[in-house]
């Protein structure tokens, strides 16, 4: 069921730059991906500058993600934002920079320290991802990262479930699709599993331990479609964190963004008691068959012993029979040997 899948390495479109680092120049258009030690427990603060000449109109697109909530953005006086918007896994800014100055076009991220209770369950890195691009778009793909998504008992036992994982797009065929490609890839986590401090409903690196399902290539991406998840424990609750890489064939970019489904795999009391009364059933004919088996191996025994008897009373009678006969012909022979000698 379960493959495993080089996640860090999804796309070469994604810059990886050292924390250590003064300045950081993002180029417009891409992914940015950076970590952090967070094991350090102080305040992190790491700037970025936007490329200003890249940036063609009086407002951007700003989109931020991390697998960690204990963060803030941080925007100087001539930055001017909207209320962030949280959508597929990212939080987006709208931003407009009012000057001319190169020097004015960054912004700060700042990683708050976490309270660590259990050491074996911390969070030790914090990923994040970044891109902006300019705020003209021709194709609108954020509809797909707010896809409904719904599961199927397909087979329960006492001690696993397999589920269908389903995910509907019930999106309107629109010529504008033909050229985007989405594949969508299935990082399946144990609640239990999940680290302390841990976003999964995040587009960055995820660092709990999780399995990957093979990557589902979607070519009609209004249709539905569904994974498959087999032998879950039943008493658990599973996390599927769904991502989502759109690629846009004619323009050559590329858009992520991520989805999470909770499973819970709570036997409900029907079920319990359908397993109890199999149980049951399983037992009761158990016993009935060694009952059955036993009562078998008795008479066959009784049957067995009563054939010998039969045969040791035969074999009594014959010796006897036999003990007679020669007991009367010894006595003729005395008896033939007086009548000679009296003669």
């Amino acid at each position: 069921m379960i493959k495993p899948f080089e996640f860090e390495n999804l796309s070469n479109e994604i810059y990886v730059f050292s924390k250590d680092q003064n300045f950081i120049l993002i180029p417009i258009n891409r992914y940015i991906r950076n970590s952090f030690n967070l094991l350090e427990k102080k305040t992190i603060i790491q700037k970025y500058y936007f490329e200003k000449e890249n940036i063609i109109s009086n407002k951007f697109i700003l989109e931020f993600s991390s697998n960690y909530e204990n963060f803030e953005l941080k925007f100087n006086n001539l930055t001017h934002f909207s209320n962030p918007i949280k959508i597929g896994g990212f939080i987006q800014y709208i931003l407009s920079i009012n000057s001319k100055n190169s020097n004015d076009y960054y912004f700060n991220v700042l990683i708050k320290p976490a309270n660590m209770l259990n050491l074996q369950k911390a969070l030790k890195s914090v990923n994040i991802i970044i891109k902006y691009y300019n705020e003209e778009k021709k194709v609108n793909t954020n509809s797909f990262c707010n896809n409904n998504i719904n599961s199927n008992k397909i087979k329960i036992t006492d001690k696993a479930t397999d589920y269908k994982l389903i995910i509907n797009n019930k999106h309107k065929i629109n010529n504008s699709l033909n050229n985007l490609n989405f594949i969508y890839y299935l990082r399946l986590i144990n609640k239990k599993n999940v680290l302390n401090n841990e976003q999964l409903n995040t587009i960055a690196y995820i660092s709990s331990n999780f399995s990957f399902i093979n990557k589902f290539n979607i070519i009609e991406p209004y249709k539905e479609f569904s994974f498959n998840l087999t032998n879950l424990k039943n008493n658990e609750i599973y996390i599927a964190s769904i991502f989502i890489k759109i690629e846009n064939k004619n323009e050559e970019e590329e858009k992520y963004c991520s989805m999470i489904y909770e499973i819970n795999t709570e036997l409900k009391e029907d079920s319990k008691k359908i397993f109890k009364f199999i149980n049951i059933i399983i037992i009761v004919t158990f016993i009935i068959i060694l009952i059955s088996f036993i009562i078998i191996c008795y008479k066959i025994k009784s049957k067995n012993k009563s054939l010998q008897d039969k045969v040791n009373k035969i074999s009594f009678s014959s010796e006897i029979n036999e003990d007679l006969i020669n007991s009367r012909e010894s006595n003729n022979n005395e008896e033939n040997e007086n009548e000679i000698g009296f003669v």
